[in-house]
């Protein structure tokens, strides 16, 4: 399947979902124009980096779920409900990151005001519910796959297995307090994205 193929599927398949996710996408080319005429930085970085590799994860992420959804089983009625909702809950998340990099402020682990700590609690209350609905897709694709079998229902099951673990790991970085586990946030990283080089387990740095 052509690049364009796959995406007049995702709009043919699950419009808010794939609007959603093209608006992620657009975003993030806009940060990346963005970032050459802002000379300011957050813990050491271009302020618009986080937002970028947001945007991109989470486009990919909606895209995912747009193409994959209609292979349930279930009533349209529900699908709409996980459809609107996996949308809207990534609108408020991105939002949240974006008014606080506009803002030259950390939108993780960030208490130094009462806003901010708001903010920083709404994002682990969206992200939360999201995990709770990946988690009943995964249920569904378990109980109600419909008649997809073999290696494509199980990359499917394993994929947003993966997914959720990934989720989990989050929340035990969250519980630890800052971005990186085993060295204070702020060193050395990778070009760009900045993950440590240094720590045991990382997340984006700002």
């Amino acid at each position: 399947m052509s690049p364009a193929g796959f995406v007049r599927g995702v709009f043919d398949r699950d419009k808010p979902l794939a609007w959603t996710g093209a608006w992620m996408l657009l975003q993030a080319a806009l940060f990346v124009v963005l970032m050459p005429f802002d000379d300011r930085t957050i813990v050491g970085i271009d302020p618009w980096v986080k937002p970028f590799k947001f945007c991109v994860s989470v486009g990919i992420f909606l895209w995912t779920l747009a193409w994959f959804l209609p292979l349930l089983w279930i009533s349209a009625r529900f699908r709409g409900f996980l459809s609107w909702s996996f949308s809207l809950l990534m609108i408020v998340e991105v939002g949240c990151i974006v008014l606080q990099s506009v803002r030259g402020t950390r939108s993780h682990f960030n208490f130094e005001t009462g806003f901010d700590a708001s903010v920083f609690s709404v994002m682990g209350l969206l992200i939360a519910l999201n995990s709770v609905l990946l988690g009943t897709v995964l249920v569904l694709f378990f109980v109600h796959s419909g008649d997809l079998r073999g290696t494509y229902l199980w990359g499917i099951r394993l994929g947003l297995l993966v997914t959720l673990l990934g989720t989990a790991q989050g929340g035990l970085i969250l519980g630890h307090g800052q971005h990186v586990v085993g060295v204070e946030d702020g060193g050395p990283g990778l070009p760009f994205v900045n993950w440590s080089v240094e720590a045991a387990t990382c997340a984006s740095r700002t």
